[in-house]
């Protein structure tokens, strides 16, 4: 899971599994990634996939 960080996106299957957001993200630390990891994956991935994000961003 390491090496591919960059390429991980977060998606759920919300509401057609039982699970909500908080049990989601309680899994996914639970991987023994590091912080920067977790941001990737939840967060910077996909907005570099959109172009969405802080302006004073580094690409």
């Amino acid at each position: 899971l390491a090496a591919l960080g960059d390429r991980v996106l977060f998606g759920s299957d919300f509401p057609n599994i039982p699970y909500d957001y908080h049990h989601a993200l309680d899994v996914l630390t639970r991987l023994d990634q590091d912080a920067a990891w977790l941001r990737a994956v939840c967060y910077d991935n996909a907005a570099r996939l959109w172009g969405i994000g802080r302006r004073d961003a580094a690409p």
